[in-house]
């Protein structure tokens, strides 16, 4: 993004506005234009949280073992 100095600061909020405008700004409702997730793919997000979940126990478990 290679931007005028001289121009000041200003010079970003001038950017391309049409297409993808400042990184800074947020654009609401933008989520939703996502797709939903098919029954599959939430089930297979629900297996990896649980997971994680799991073994984020699993870790604290084996610190405190490891300490007493």
């Amino acid at each position: 993004m290679a931007a005028d100095v001289s121009a000041g600061p200003m010079r970003f909020l001038e950017e391309d506005d049409e297409q993808t405008g400042p990184l800074w700004v947020s654009r609401p409702g933008r989520a939703r234009h996502r797709r939903q997730l098919t029954d599959r793919e939430q089930a297979i997000r629900a297996a990896i949280g649980l997971a994680l979940l799991l073994l984020v126990v699993l870790l604290f478990v084996a610190a405190m073992g490891a300490v007493t």
